[in-house]
């Protein structure tokens, strides 16, 4: 697993939501209006860890305000 790039590797619905802290509710959401694509497999439901950086990535702000610039996003292999 350690070769593979971001965008071959896949995680479960319940990595996104323990990464992220946010509710099953607020995937699903995302889910049925395009913001993050998904494959299914049976009710198991994966995403591409490319596809969730790619989606911090496009949401990043720069808040003068408080310091942060940039949230990087870790690598979990």
């Amino acid at each position: 697993m350690k070769n593979e790039k971001p965008e071959d590797i896949w995680i479960d619905k319940q990595e996104i939501l323990l990464r992220l802290h946010i509710s099953n509710r607020t995937l699903q959401i995302w889910r049925s209006k395009g913001i993050l694509p998904f494959a299914r497999i049976g009710k198991k439901i994966f995403y591409r860890e490319s596809d969730l950086r790619n989606l911090l990535n496009a949401h990043i702000r720069n808040d003068t305000n408080s310091g942060l610039s940039r949230v990087k996003f870790e690598d979990s292999s």
